[in-house]
C-alpha cells in the first residue's frame, strides 16, 4: 500500500451513511441514464489503462513506490499500456439495472436486495465469465454539478482506490479482463427535510468464457465457506491467493508438455488459467507469510475449447487470520 488514506472513499462512505438514517425519503423514481456519459467513463477508463503511471502520477502517489509494491509482472504490463476494454451490452443492462435497484430501494452494495452478487446478475443477461469484478462510488451534494463532473469526482476515486491495491477500483487496472459495461444515474434523496442530489456509477468488467483457439481454461474462485454450504457464494472470495497449475498436457509426451503456470487470484477471489487439454492439479498458498499449501489432484480437462470451472475453498485461511 502506498497511501492509508483515501479522500475519495469518504464520498462514499457518506453516502452511505445518508441512505442508511432513518427518515431518508426515496429518490426520485424518474431515473435517467446518458448513454453518452457513459460511452465517455469508458474512453476515461481506457486512457488511464494506456499509461496507468501517468494517472499514477497525476493523483500524487509516489511512482517509483508503486512500480516496487506492484512486483514487476504487472508493472511491465503496464509500461507497455493495458488492451482497451470492449463495451459490452449485456454488462451495461447489468450495470444499469444495479444502479437503477440501490436508487430506488435506498441502499448501496455490491450484493442485491434480493441476495443477488454480480455473477448472477450478469448471467442473467446471458454473459458467462470466466473473470468479473465491479467498481462503484457515488457523490452527494447540494449545489447542482454536472453529469461530466460526477463522474470525473467518482473515476478519481476509483483509481486512487486501485493504486492502493483496493478492492473498488482493482480490477479496472487489470490484464485478466476484457470488457466493461458501465452505468451512471443520480437523483434526489430527502434527509431531515433537506433535499440533496446524487449520482451513482457502477463499472462491470469481465472477461468472457470463450476460450482461445487450441486451449482450454481452468477458472474459478478461492473463497472461504462462510455458510458451510460446500460451494462459493458471493462474498466469500478470498484475494491475493497464490496459484500453481501444474500437470501434463496430452498433445505429446514430450518434456515441453510438462506446464507449470502461475497467477494470484484477484477481488473476489477470481482466477484462471489458460493451457492445453491434458490432466492438471492446482496448487494454492496464500500470500501470507507461513500459510500453508494444498493441492486439488485429478482436474482433467480433454477438449479444446473446454471451459472447467473449480472453485477452492480455502482450509487455511482462518487458522492463519488468527495467527497474524
Amino acid at each position: 500500500m502506498i497511501c492509508n488514506i483515501n479522500p475519495y472513499k469518504q464520498v462514499v462512505l457518506f453516502f452511505v451513511l445518508l441512505i442508511a438514517l432513518v427518515g431518508v425519503s426515496p429518490v426520485n423514481a424518474e431515473l435517467w441514464f446518458d448513454d453518452a456519459a457513459n460511452s465517455e467513463i469508458i474512453v476515461l477508463i481506457n486512457q488511464v489503462r494506456s499509461n496507468p503511471w501517468a494517472e499514477a502520477e497525476h493523483l500524487g502517489f509516489d511512482v517509483d513506490g508503486l512500480r516496487e509494491s506492484l512486483g514487476s509482472d504487472i508493472a511491465e504490463e503496464w509500461d507497455s499500456g493495458l488492451p482497451a476494454l470492449i463495451p459490452d451490452e449485456r454488462l451495461m443492462v447489468a450495470a444499469k439495472e444495479h444502479v437503477s435497484d440501490m436508487l430506488i430501494n435506498r441502499y448501496y452494495s455490491h450484493l442485491s436486495l434480493d441476495g443477488r452478487g454480480l455473477e448472477e446478475r450478469v448471467v442473467a443477461k446471458g454473459f458467462y465469465p470466466i473473470f468479473l469484478a465491479e467498481g462503484m462510488g457515488a457523490v452527494v451534494f447540494q449545489n447542482v454539478i454536472s453529469i461530466e463532473e460526477a463522474s470525473s469526482l467518482i473515476l478519481q476515486g476509483l483509481f486512487y482506490d486501485a493504486f492502493n491495491g483496493g478492492r473498488e477500483g482493482t480490477a479496472l487496472l487489470s490484464n485478466k479482463v476484457t470488457h466493461i459495461g458501465v452505468a451512471i444515474s443520480g437523483g434526489q434523496i430527502e434527509v431531515d427535510g433537506v433535499l440533496l442530489n446524487v449520482f451513482v456509477l457502477v463499472v462491470d468488467v469481465a472477461r468472457d468464457a470463450s476460450v482461445p483457439p487450441d486451449s482450454v481454461v481452468l477458472w474459478g474462485h478461492t473463497y472461504r465457506d462462510l455458510n458451510g454450504n460446500g460451494e462459493y457464494d458471493f462474498g466469500e472470495g478470498v484475494q491475493a491467493v497464490d496459484l500453481g497449475l501444474k500437470g501434463l498436457a496430452n498433445m505429446s509426451f514430450s518434456p515441453s508438455s510438462l506446464i507449470y503456470k502461475h497467477t494470484v487470484s484477484g477481488v473476489d477471489g477470481t482466477y484462471y488459467f489458460i493451457a492445453q487439454p491434458g490432466d492438471y492439479s492446482i496448487e494454492y498458498r496464500l500470500d501470507i507469510s507461513g500459510a500453508d499449501s494444498s493441492l486439488l489432484e485429478g482436474i482433467s480437462v480433454a477438449n479444446m475449447g473446454e471451459a472447467r470451472r473449480v472453485d477452492l475453498a480455502i482450509d487455511y485461511y482462518e487458522d492463519v487470520e488468527n495467527e497474524n
